[in-house]
């Protein structure tokens, strides 16, 4: 019995977040902040959930960046403020690095695109440096982050990442189906109505991050629809990441990301 009302009590709960979201679903005009460049990968990134800036660094501030990022995954255990977890994600770099936080954390035309994105002035929680590597584990059993294709919550948000290396299909690209930031489709608030009402989760957090399974994939095609981000050194991915997306998997070398988070804002 007591079963029974803690459900009834969640589905209430979740119905009131939906509710509350809803007025973030549809994409607002984007913010005019001055730029036209702006408002158009913004407009595009509210239609298609993502854009990519071919070869956006280049020269001495990509080098620059290549550089930085190496000497800080090689003393990732003297660093004061940044943390690796268990893969090789290192975050809080833009506090170890003032070189990164200038030229990439607190870049003037990536904040334009968040206030214009958000129609309002937003403050970076992260920017995170990854490496990935090949793997023969079962990917749908290695856990939140590195799994299979997932969507990060129907809430408006985005991140933007930087290639520091060539990344071809071996190194396992950033993988995108066109379209699926659009809250329809692809079973999206089932999934999440299960995990959180069902699957034993207590907060809006916990089912922020929705994971589809083996069959899914299969069901939905999800490969099939899927774009892989294909792209030299120094360019720049903008993603909205309540899209579906997935980090192609890596058979050759590794890939090599530094990735800007403008996430858990408040609806």
């Amino acid at each position: 019995m007591f079963n029974i009302i803690k459900r009834f009590h969640k589905h209430y709960k979740f119905i009131e977040y939906l509710i509350e979201v809803e007025k973030k679903w549809n994409p607002p005009v984007p913010k005019d902040v001055g730029d036209k460049k702006v408002h158009q990968i913004v407009k595009d990134l509210n239609y298609d959930g993502i854009v990519v800036l071919p070869d956006f660094f280049s020269g001495n501030e990509l080098e620059s960046l290549q550089n930085e990022t190496k000497k800080l995954a090689n003393n990732i255990k003297k660093l004061k403020h940044a943390y690796q977890d268990k893969s090789f994600r290192i975050y809080n770099v833009c506090k170890e690095s003032k070189l990164i936080n200038k030229i990439y954390s607190e870049n003037d035309f990536f904040n334009k695109i968040a206030e214009s994105y958000y129609g309002k002035e937003v403050n970076r929680t992260d920017t995170v440096y990854q490496e990935s590597y090949p793997s023969s584990k079962d990917r749908f059993n290695l856990g939140f982050g590195i799994s299979g294709f997932h969507f990060d919550g129907i809430p408006r948000r985005f991140k933007i990442f930087i290639y520091l290396e060539d990344v071809e299909i071996k190194n396992g690209p950033f993988t995108y189906i066109y379209g699926s930031n659009k809250i329809d489709g692809f079973n999206k608030l089932e999934k999440m109505y299960k995990q959180y009402v069902y699957g034993g989760q207590s907060t809006e957090r916990s089912y922020d991050h929705t994971y589809y399974s083996k069959e899914e994939e299969e069901k939905y095609k999800l490969w099939e629809k899927a774009t892989p981000m294909i792209a030299k050194a120094g360019s720049v991915i903008i993603a909205e990441t309540r899209g579906l997306h997935i980090a192609g998997p890596i058979t050759s070398g590794c890939r090599k990301i530094l990735v800007n988070y403008y996430r858990w804002l408040k609806v």
